[in-house]
Order: C-alpha cells, then structure tokens, then sequence
C-alpha cells in the first residue's frame, strides 16, 4: 500500500462551525503514515462492508468524474467534506466528528476511502511551571481521534478506475426518519447486496441444513467450509461459495447443486471479497457448543478426521464426540 494524498476536515454540529483544511496531510512523517496504513489495513479486513454502485444523478460521482479530469485532492476532498456536513446537519446526535480523506495505491488500484472518525474526549497529563517548580496535572482533553485499529462504523472505499465501491454505515435519525445516510445521501449509491459477513453466514447455514437433512454430521460441513477459507487464503485465491460447495460434499454431485441452487435463490455473490488475513483467521478454528455446556475449540482441519475426533450417534438419538490419539492433557 502506498498513500499517495491524505486530508482531514474537523467538524462541529454542536456550533455547526466546520473546519476544512487548505493543506494535505504530511504523509511522510511517521506518525501520521501508520495512523493512516493502519485505518486502511483496518477497512480491508472488515467484513461488515457492502459492495455497492453509484447510481445515476449520484453527487459523490459527479465529484469523482470532475477530480479524474482536473486532479485537484484539495478541491476533491473538500467538496466531498461540505456534502458530509450538509447531510449530517440533518441528523440527530452525529457527536464530534473528523473526516479522513485517503487517495492510496493497493496493488495497481487506485482507491480513494473517506472515513469518519468520532472524536472522543480523555484524560491525559499536562506538564507545566509553577512558582516551586515543575507542576503536573491532570486535565481533560476534547479532541481525542479513535485509536488507530479500531474500526470506524462509516466509511467508503472507492476504486478510481471501475468506480466500484464498497461502503460501511449505521441508521441515524434523518430530519426525524431512520436512514442510511452515507449510501442514500452522500454516495448516492445501491445498498442491496450483502456484506461478506452476511454471504458467509448464509453459506454455513445452508451447509448445516443440507449435510443435517443427509445424514451427514454438521460440524464435520461447516469445519470443511472453514478449511476451504483457509486454503484459499494460503493460495491468495478469491472466495468462491460455488467452489465451497465442491469441497464440502466432494462426494455427493447431487448435493453439490442443491448447495449452489440455495446459494443462487438467496442472492449470495459468485464471489466474496475477503482479506487473505481474515480469512485464514476465520477458518483456523472450529467451535463446538453441547447444549450441555461443553465447549470444543478443534483446528479445523481435524473435524473431519477420525484419527483426531469421530462423531457417533448414539441409540437414544443423542451424540458422543470421541477425542483420539491425545498423549497429553494441559489444564488452562
């Protein structure tokens, strides 16, 4: 990843006093550099964004077509900032906020992410003199930035060259209605489709209901579901749910197209965009809850074998999980 231009405006709907700053961000210095890779790095690896289009008579698109002429950030990001403000001053409680506009380089895309940060206040020191001496103190600070890995709940990443996007917001209460603002009033753009987390929890519930409905023990599908991610991950490989349902029921042809005809009925993408990161992450581990209480932490790489776990099923209808080949037990 390369920041190629970085700004930040200051907002304040309190007084509605809007600060929209005239320089970029130095993005050579150190700090400002790993606060910046870290929000972008933090944007890649979430999985609660939506992939999304602009539709036609968008404002933000007509903003990006006039920068890819002129190649004006300042201008850019300011008239990006202004449309901000005018539809957040509709809203209630929208708190202290900033505004990071990032051009940067993934790859050989060229990408462009706004993200609100909510400001916070802390405490902090403050070292001062006094008559006797060095005088410490503690005092209350108003403009605190989130810390830089946590996740912001509104933004937008933009692709310069395809004009795809994906976008990640939350409902406030616009001139008294609940509404997505950021996708409806500032993007301009589709809020249909699912977030990957979404998509991949669709996947797991129609792996779980096929292999329960054939016999075949849940866990053991939804531990395959995991080894795929982490294959696809290991081989930079996109996650496609059509090629989930091959490695899931390798076996059965037949409930390979019951798994991709569901797929298909409830709206799931051909392909869901996850971090390499996050998706190795995701698959490593399995997790079994008894509604006895008992909880399983497995790699998930030995679910299905028997020479580490078997599932039986029992005559009374319930189900022993018998763990194999343990040469050494360590309490936590």
């Amino acid at each position: 990843m390369k920041i190629q231009h970085a700004i930040l405006h200051i907002f304040d709907f309190e007084t509605n006093m809007h600060l929209y700053s005239q320089t970029p961000l130095d993005t050579q210095n150190e700090d400002v550099q790993t606060f910046i890779t870290k929000q972008i790095e933090v944007l890649h690896q979430d999985l609660q964004h939506k992939p999304a289009e602009f539709q036609d008579g968008s404002p933000c698109l007509g903003l990006i077509e006039t920068y890819r002429q002129n190649q004006d950030f300042i201008a850019f990001a300011t008239n990006l900032a202004e449309n901000v403000t005018k539809e957040l001053s509709h809203c209630e409680q929208v708190g202290d906020q900033d505004l990071l506009v990032v051009q940067y380089l993934d790859g050989e895309q060229t990408q462009v992410a706004l993200i609100l940060l909510a400001r916070k206040s802390a405490y902090t020191h403050f070292v001062g003199q006094s008559e006797a001496g060095i005088a410490t103190e503690i005092i209350r600070h108003q403009a605190i930035l989130p810390n830089s890995s946590q996740k912001p709940t509104t933004y937008a990443v933009i692709d310069l060259a395809t004009l795809t996007l994906v976008y990640r917001d939350r409902k406030r209460v616009y001139d008294g209605e609940k509404r997505f603002v950021l996708p409806e009033l500032i993007l301009g753009c589709s809020r249909e489709a699912q977030t990957p987390k979404e998509s991949l929890k669709i996947v797991n519930q129609v792996a779980a209901q096929i292999a329960q409905d054939h016999d075949v023990q849940p866990s053991i599908a939804l531990a395959k579901v995991k080894e795929y991610l982490v294959e696809a991950a290991q081989n930079e490989t996109p996650i496609e749910p059509t090629a989930i349902a091959e490695e899931v029921f390798a076996r059965a042809p037949q409930l390979q197209q019951t798994f991709k005809a569901q797929l298909q009925e409830k709206a799931v993408p051909q392909a869901i965009p996850m971090a390499a990161k996050v998706a190795e992450r995701t698959g490593k581990t399995h997790v079994i809850k008894t509604d006895t209480g008992i909880e399983i932490r497995v790699p998930s790489e030995f679910v299905s074998n028997a020479d580490y776990i078997e599932f039986i099923n029992q005559a009374d209808g319930t189900i022993s999980i018998q763990l194999r080949n343990i040469s050494k037990l360590v309490d936590k």
